[in-house]
């Protein structure tokens, strides 16, 4: 093997090692992102509010909210757990 044959050989490693890298990173993508999508047969809630602004609350005030959750999927929602509520401070 000559020379100008071995620089052709291993200058093509690296553009092989690239293109390799984005079929992965491709594939991976595409994984993911049909991971998250619905099937047309799935169950899916929506809440009415996505947030609710109380304002300035005082220590000892009560407050009270109510929303709606509503099963827009075609099958029954089951839980797998108790559903909880993030409840956040400040801001």
């Amino acid at each position: 093997m000559s020379i100008q044959q071995f620089h052709k050989k291993t200058s093509r490693i690296p553009l092989l090692l690239i293109l390799g890298g984005v079929l992965i990173l491709v594939i991976a993508l595409l994984i993911v992102f049909n991971q998250g999508s619905p099937t047309s047969s799935s169950p899916r809630v929506v809440a009415d509010l996505q947030e609710i602004n109380f304002g300035d609350v005082k220590m000892g005030e009560y407050v009270q909210a109510s929303f709606q959750l509503t099963n827009i999927g075609t099958e029954p929602l089951k839980f797998k757990q108790e559903p909880t509520i993030e409840v956040r401070e400040g801001c």
